[in-house]
């Protein structure tokens, strides 16, 4: 009677492991936010993108886009309305507000752009004191330092490596590297002198200050629990708004969630992937989900590499 019982309470136990490993750790919160095809930038034929690489908030309520495919850098209403289309020089990447500039990376160039869009300053990777025949996977800005990030640099052993330099666009600092990026993909953020990295290939967001040091990591690899990250390498992407709320974009579940500066998740923003036109789905892995937010919060905005379009996620009432 002893072993029938220990047996049973054995099987109990087995039965709550396997069922608690296919649940979530907690209960997935309702979407504050749905996505609106009608929003959807870039399907018009007004408006038709070649290769996205980069979306980011303009500071003034409208939004900054990377073309690589036709060398430019637009800046588009919240209602997707070309309101500056920047010619670079060089295939942008990445680019980011700074003052009433627009600092745009390249490979083995760094730019800036004046309010009327020319561009008032042309610098080499190597003039600037950045890695030179390396991609930029990402830029951002917090008072006067620009921050970027390299996935890889070809021809050293460093990987992830994040570094900074001053609105003259000289004298850049290498502050930190070693972290794993996927597909080529390393995004970051800043805000309040600190910079946020989208460390996808470990499954979380790493926080520095400016000098390289860290002050906060978090996040892991889940398949159940929307508060950590699913997929092979997440988050994608990230965004930091003006209040520090921290965005993450995941490519597979293609879903995007908030978090405060010290990683406290507070809620699922939306998912994305409705049909439009003619499009293809969105990709299931290891594609570039690079995320900004209006500035009131209203709508976050996504890049759907696989089809060039900017889709949107608009608040729910």
């Amino acid at each position: 009677m002893k072993c029938h019982a220990i047996l049973l309470i054995c099987a109990g136990l087995a039965a709550a492991s396997l069922l608690g490993a296919d649940q979530p750790k907690t209960t997935p919160k309702k979407a504050s936010h749905d996505e609106s095809v009608k929003a959807c930038i870039g399907a018009s034929k007004a408006l038709q993108f070649s290769s996205l690489t980069w979306i980011t908030n303009a500071g003034d309520g409208n939004l900054i886009a990377c073309d690589r495919g036709t060398s430019k850098v637009f800046v588009i209403t919240p209602e997707g309305t070309v309101q500056k289309a920047i010619k670079s020089p060089t295939a942008p990447y990445a680019a980011c507000p700074t003052g009433d500039a627009i600092c745009i990376a390249g490979k083995d160039r760094i730019l800036m752009a004046g309010p009327d869009g020319t561009i008032t300053k042309n610098v080499t990777s190597k003039a600037a004191g950045l890695p030179t025949g390396a991609a930029p996977a990402g830029i951002a800005a917090s008072g006067d330092d620009i921050f970027i990030s390299y996935c890889r640099i070809p021809g050293q052993s460093v990987s992830g490596a994040i570094y900074r330099l001053g609105a003259g666009l000289s004298g850049a600092k290498l502050i930190s590297s070693g972290y794993r990026g996927c597909c080529g993909n390393l995004a970051i953020g800043a805000h309040d002198g600190k910079v946020y990295i989208a460390e996808n290939a470990s499954h979380r967001v790493v926080v520095l200050d400016r000098e390289g040091k860290d002050v906060k990591r978090w996040g892991e690899r889940s398949r159940g629990d929307v508060e950590g990250f699913a997929s092979c390498c997440n988050p994608m992407a990230l965004c930091v708004d003006k209040e520090g709320t921290v965005y993450t974009s995941e490519s597979g579940p293609n879903r995007i969630k908030r978090y405060t500066s010290d990683g406290e998740f507070l809620g699922l923003v939306g998912e994305l992937g409705k049909p439009i036109r003619n499009s293809a789905t969105m990709a299931s892995s290891c594609s570039n989900t690079a995320v900004a937010v209006s500035a009131d919060g209203s709508q976050v905005y996504v890049i759907d590499e696989r089809n060039n379009l900017i889709r949107v996620l608009v608040r729910k009432n």
